[in-house]
């Protein structure tokens, strides 16, 4: 199975050049749907790293930054997942903000009544809402871009 990263560096109001982007091969089998889904591997010429080698890259590239994620939960565990099969006991203990509880605790404020349907907290219910065009949907950096630009809109 592959698994695809991506990550944007972003500082106060700007996003810098630094970027984070591979393919990662589990040595597991995949989900076909995930590769329909998702656009992984659409053309298999794709430079695949090992897991070691992409998380220490990896861990290396967010040092000890917040991390901003849309259902931050799902990826956080991915990566942890593969932190402890790699390197027992070691986990992610860095901040996280989900951008998609955020939108929520956002709602809640405004309106403390508000009936909460997880539909209008999907990312592209979101960059709707706020009028954020989705750069590249579906890819790994693509998406950590889109929900970069929807963490400055509703922070």
């Amino acid at each position: 199975m592959t698994v695809h990263w991506g990550c944007k560096s972003h500082e106060q109001q700007h996003f810098n050049e630094r970027t984070f982007d591979c393919f990662i091969d589990t040595g597991k089998s995949g989900v076909r749907g995930n590769v329909h889904i998702h656009e992984i591997m659409t053309s298999g010429k794709e430079e695949r790293k090992e897991i070691k080698e992409a998380l220490l890259e990896f861990l290396k590239f967010i040092g000890n930054a917040v991390l901003v994620a849309h259902h931050a939960k799902h990826d956080i565990s991915l990566v942890d997942r593969y932190l402890s099969e790699i390197f027992p006991g070691v986990r992610l203990v860095n901040k996280v903000i989900d951008t998609a509880e955020l939108a929520i605790e956002n709602d809640q404020k405004n309106n403390p009544s508000i009936k909460i349907k997880s539909e209008n907290y999907s990312l592209d219910a979101l960059l709707k809402r706020y009028n954020i065009e989705a750069v590249e949907r579906h890819t790994a950096l693509g998406d950590a871009y889109s929900t970069a630009l929807l963490f400055l809109k509703i922070r």
